[in-house]
């Protein structure tokens, strides 16, 4: 994001010392060197947290052109950076954000909203904004999801000071966090969202999360809550409102009479997210569709994103504007035309931005899809821009989701179960993520390039094509091939490691190395320990230690399977596995050889077994087949359907196919776009599932067709076109697992062909 020039002035004044060796030209800060969008006006901010140093991404951002830093005062740079850098030296650079975002806050003179909660606090921060603009008062508000307690500093020294509110929302993530986001917000009113489960892993219990909450609000006027989340809290500043119909209407009606500000409240529930949905476009290349605002801030982040992200040509479609200033955003326009060759298309500008270079003005939607059918868009990636859904008809136009059924997948929660995961495990155990089966039906490369990016050690893929489709989008970081017996001279191609489990598979690998004249290549061995799969017994690796002794195979580690990992009541299995493994091992003693035996259930139930490395698989979204951990980790899969036709019938009406299935009663059946060729089980219809719409539960009706599913929506006569979403919380991945009498995997590899995917970021 750009920031004021006086910021920068900020940071020159309060900084204990500063290395001065080049221009000081900086008006943007970046803590990830992904985001870096203009490398020379850029301040990099090394940040520490508990998965990352800072430190070790100041020579990647200086090598991408970054020339001013604020470093922590014990990091010790090469020269070169010394000699062509600004360096500002802190004792703590995030404390040091907090320090400056106290500063800023104690310019302002308006009034502040400080918003928190589990759930909608980003939602709720848009619509007080939409409302308030509407009403022509003046207001800023944090940029998206900007809540953490990096977010906050962040947020607030880019607010504007010439304005009447501030709306900045705040999420914490342990104990402790909320009296340091109280500090730099104090708000003068306070909104507590709705309370729930989500993120509780860092809190003791409910009443713990929900007190640390409400210390946003120890300075406020007052503070809104609703009756149910609140009733054990006694505040004098405390306002109760009761969610009668619409709980984000109603808490904003309740607002409104609190604050006695006489505005209009015209409250439309339009689509608004928070979230990038990203997906893959059948006329072009990649849509990235971005619904949060169109102001000034909004647009900045959604087309560094752009940049960040693509690698092909770069497009934005932007929608027509918020009641805004318009010169920023010609400015920005031009800033990222100029810079990174981007091709705007702007929807209801009223041609105010006439002769900028890549830049055309269109009066409609419709008008620019005439223009684009003209176009060859292969390669070409999509931001599409807008509030609400005013580029709806050009994201149909583009997408490659025809079908419009589609698996969503959350790349938010996908973060932070590996977070927890790797919270189970010690510092330096590595991490290796497995991207088999399409990532479990979510999608290889797209799950294993923003896996690369979180610090996944390793890649694990059950077939050769797959780690290829890897390599060939960028993936750098080791891949294990667990199942080849052939095409090894692809293999060292792509330069991944090869899971060797018989001695006819190892002899195979060594006449390609000397085909090739290759003294030496990496392998993993897997070893037989009681699941009876794959791998060498115990007396085989005996037979073969003179091969893996020769200087033609480097053995990296030995690996073997739990048959029973997610069994915790009788461990006697794990144990014999385990004895086995580690008698193995003991024939390698001596060597820097590592182990690894633990998958996701493992890590979750024998933590103590995670050796040298562990394997995360369907846990990465969310599920922990032994149901233990399922109140902590977050389901980030769903499959989504549209509901393409309503019917009335009567009593005693056929349903689908076959002849048992009638009416008992008068209603409404709807048909939706999604069968047992999409993945939906036969099993699951004549009433055995349950589908959602908009937070309402509709069981099946007759059976599943191949491609359509029908559903009794009883006296609702629901509108055509609404969503429907397979997974809801209490019919979700396991609960369908237990009543097809299969596990997750299974359901979750089910669902592929003609369903496209949707990814969902922040």
């Amino acid at each position: 994001m750009v920031y004021p020039t006086e910021i920068f002035d900020l940071i020159l004044s309060e900084s204990a010392r500063q290395v001065l060796n080049a221009d000081l030209k900086p008006n943007r800060i970046e803590y990830d060197t992904r985001r870096i969008i203009k490398s020379s006006n850029t301040l990099f901010v090394a940040i520490n947290s508990i998965d990352r140093n800072g430190s070790d991404y100041i020579i990647p951002a200086f090598e991408k052109g970054v020339r001013n830093f604020l470093v922590n005062s014990i990091v010790d740079l090469p020269e070169e950076i010394v000699s062509n850098s600004n360096l500002f030296y802190v004792d703590d650079t995030l404390a040091f954000l907090h320090h400056l975002a106290k500063i800023q806050r104690s310019k302002f003179e308006g009034k502040v909203v400080g918003i928190t909660g589990s759930r909608g606090k980003t939602i709720i921060k848009e619509y007080l904004y939409q409302i308030l603009v509407s009403n022509d008062i003046k207001v800023d508000r944090s940029p998206r999801s900007f809540n953490s307690i990096l977010g906050i500093p962040l947020s607030i020294l880019s607010m504007n000071l010439d304005v009447e509110y501030w709306l900045i929302e705040a999420g914490i993530s342990k104990s402790g966090e909320m009296k340091l986001a109280e500090e730099m917000i104090q708000p003068k009113y306070g909104i507590l969202t709705k309370m729930a489960n989500d993120h509780a892993e860092g809190f003791n219990s409910a009443e713990e999360k929900l007190k640390e909450k409400i210390i946003l609000f120890n300075s406020s006027k007052w503070f809104l809550g609703e009756a149910s989340d609140v009733k054990e809290i006694e505040s004098k500043r405390l306002v109760r409102w009761n969610a009668k119909h619409n709980f984000n209407a109603d808490l904003l009606k309740s607002f409104f009479e609190a604050l006695e500000l006489n505005i209009k409240l015209d409250i439309h529930q339009q689509d608004i997210s928070a979230k990038w949905s990203i997906r893959e476009g059948v006329r072009s290349g990649e849509i990235i569709l971005d619904q949060f605002g169109n102001d000034i801030k909004s647009i900045d982040v959604a087309l560094g994103f752009l940049v960040s992200r693509s690698q092909g040509k770069k497009n934005a479609v932007l929608g027509p504007l918020s009641k805004i200033e318009q010169k920023y955003e010609i400015e920005l326009i031009q800033q990222f035309s100029q810079l990174y060759n981007i091709q705007f298309y702007l929807i209801g500008w009223n041609n105010q931005v006439d002769n900028i270079e890549n830049v055309k003005c269109f009066n409609s939607n419709e008008v620019l899809i005439d223009y684009l059918t003209n176009i060859n868009l292969d390669g070409s990636d999509f931001l599409l821009k807008a509030e609400s859904n005013s580029l709806l008809e050009i994201e149909r136009y583009l997408d490659a989701n025809i079908h419009h059924a589609y698996i969503s997948i959350d790349l938010d929660a996908i973060r932070q179960n590996v977070k927890f995961l790797r919270r189970q495990v010690k510092d330096e155990t590595k991490i290796m993520a497995m991207v088999k089966a399409e990532s479990y039906g979510a999608g290889s490369e797209e799950i294993g390039i923003f896996l690369q990016e979180e610090g996944v050690d390793y890649f694990g893929v059950a077939y050769l094509t797959e780690a290829i489709a890897l390599r060939k989008r960028g993936i750098t970081i080791p891949i294990l091939v667990m199942n080849i017996d052939a095409d090894f001279d692809l293999a060292i191609k792509y330069q991944v490691e090869v899971l060797i489990y018989s001695k006819r598979q190892l002899n195979q690998f060594i006449k390609v190395l000397e085909k090739k004249q290759i003294k030496s290549y990496p392998i993993q061995l897997k070893v037989e320990t009681g699941m009876y799969r794959l791998g060498f017994t115990y007396d085989e690796v005996v037979a073969i230690m003179p091969i893996l002794n020769s200087d033609q195979i480097e053995l990296k580690a030995i690996m073997s399977h739990l048959r029973a990992s997610d069994e915790v009541i009788d461990q006697s299995h794990v144990s014999s596995q385990i004895d086995q493994f580690e008698a193995i091992y003991e024939l390698f003693k001596g060597e820097e050889i590592e182990r690894h035996i633990l998958n996701t259930s493992g890590i979750l139930n024998y933590s103590s077994y995670q050796y040298d490395m562990v394997r995360i698989g369907i846990g990465i979204l969310g599920i922990d087949p032994s149901d233990s951990f399922s109140k902590v980790l977050i389901p980030a899969l769903n499959v989504h359907a549209k509901l393409i036709q309503v019917k009335a019938i009567k009593t005693g009406d056929y349903i689908g196919y076959g002849i048992a299935n009638r009416a008992k009663k008068d209603g409404f059946i709807g048909i939706i776009n999604i069968g047992y060729a999409d993945g939906i089980d036969r099993r699951l219809g004549n009433g055995n599932w349950q589908v959602e719409i908009e937070n309402n539960t509709y069981p099946t009706i007759g059976n599943i067709c191949m491609d359509f599913t029908i559903i009794d929506v009883g006296d609702n006569a629901i509108p055509e076109g609404s969503e429907v979403n397979i997974y809801s919380p209490t019919n979700n991945i396991l609960s369908m697992s237990t009543l097809l009498n299969t596990i997750p995997y299974e359901v979750m590899t089910s669902f592929a062909g003609r369903l496209s995917k949707k990814y969902m970021q922040e």
